[in-house]
């Protein structure tokens, strides 16, 4: 696992040791930032990366020049795993080890917003599905940002947002679906 390009592009990141976390593959990754990297959706970005595993998709926004980075995970071993790899990259950053619909009803509190939003749940718990309603309904996602969602390629995500009234683009990746996710 390392930074595909940026600032710190070729720095390996710290990986999980067990299965428990399932970090993003390089080539998924790339195919991510390339594809918003096409929108100009990171360069000076507030970006949350949620259920943030290692961090590896927030360090690569960082390393492609994103302002602003919030990690939240509910595993104290994904955490622990994160600040290594901050602290490899020497990045300041907000992290929180709590469950994601705590961190987001105390971003709405606090009047918090972002750019870019990047969510790779576990798969098949269907976590994405509530966390796109409350990131939606609480209006955490600033006008022209964007919510990028990693699932499974049996996940139906793209009937629910349709219902939400987003704009939603599919990308298949052999197994993996990313979901890029906008404002109407």
């Amino acid at each position: 696992m390392r930074i595909i390009a940026g600032k710190y592009k070729g720095t390996k990141l710290e990986r999980p040791k067990d299965v428990t976390i399932r970090p993003t593959t390089d080539r998924i990754k790339e195919t991510i930032f390339n594809i918003l990297q096409s929108r100009r959706a990171i360069s000076g970005a507030k970006v949350l990366d949620l259920f943030c595993g290692s961090g590896a998709l927030g360090c690569e926004a960082a390393s492609r020049g994103a302002k602003k980075i919030y990690f939240v995970d509910n595993s104290k071993k994904s955490i622990e795993l994160l600040k290594q790899n901050l602290s490899k990259l020497k990045l300041d950053c907000q992290y929180y080890c709590t469950n994601f619909d705590t961190a987001l009803k105390s971003f709405y509190n606090n009047n918090i917003q972002f750019d870019l939003i990047l969510l790779d749940p576990p798969y098949n718990k269907e976590l994405e599905y509530k966390a796109v309603d409350i990131i939606i309904n609480y209006q955490l996602l600033n006008k022209n940002g964007y919510i990028v969602i990693e699932t499974d390629k049996e996940n139906k995500l793209q009937d629910f947002v349709s219902q939400l009234l987003l704009q939603h683009k599919l990308y298949k990746c052999g197994n993996t679906m990313l979901h890029l996710i906008s404002q109407i």
